[in-house]
């Protein structure tokens, strides 16, 4: 099931030193697990923080340079390195995404989607 797709743009500035970007999403009952999927075309994400309902920060990755697939899960062999393995909380979550630097004197672009799944479903 998708949750979020969305590129997401951030204006270059000569006097940025980092930016940050703050997307939510909205997670529904009977999920297991959460794929992430970033496209990264040219300046590199630093760290990539996700938060559940709870504020419980359930993943930490960074230097992500180019495509990205990531699985927050329930399942311990289904979770992807850098993510907190347990329930999927329904509700409203965070991801924080840091820029270091500024984009090469243009604007920086990202696309990102985000798929639930319950589970019985093949990831």
């Amino acid at each position: 099931m998708q949750l979020s797709e969305k590129e997401i743009e951030i204006d270059a500035h000569e006097s940025a030193a980092t930016s940050f970007i703050i997307e939510c999403f909205e997670v529904p009952d009977l999920l297991s697990s959460l794929m992430f999927r970033l496209d990264v075309p040219e300046h590199p994400i630093d760290i990539v923080l996700i938060y559940d309902s709870q504020y419980n920060l359930r993943a930490e990755l960074t230097g992500i340079t180019a495509k990205k697939r990531f699985i927050i899960s329930e399942d311990e062999m289904l979770a992807s390195s850098g993510t907190k393995v347990g329930a999927i909380a329904v509700g409203e979550w965070i991801m924080a995404l840091q820029i270091a630097g500024k984009p090469h004197d243009k604007n920086w672009a990202c696309r990102y989607s985000i798929e639930g799944f319950m589970s019985d479903d093949i990831i």
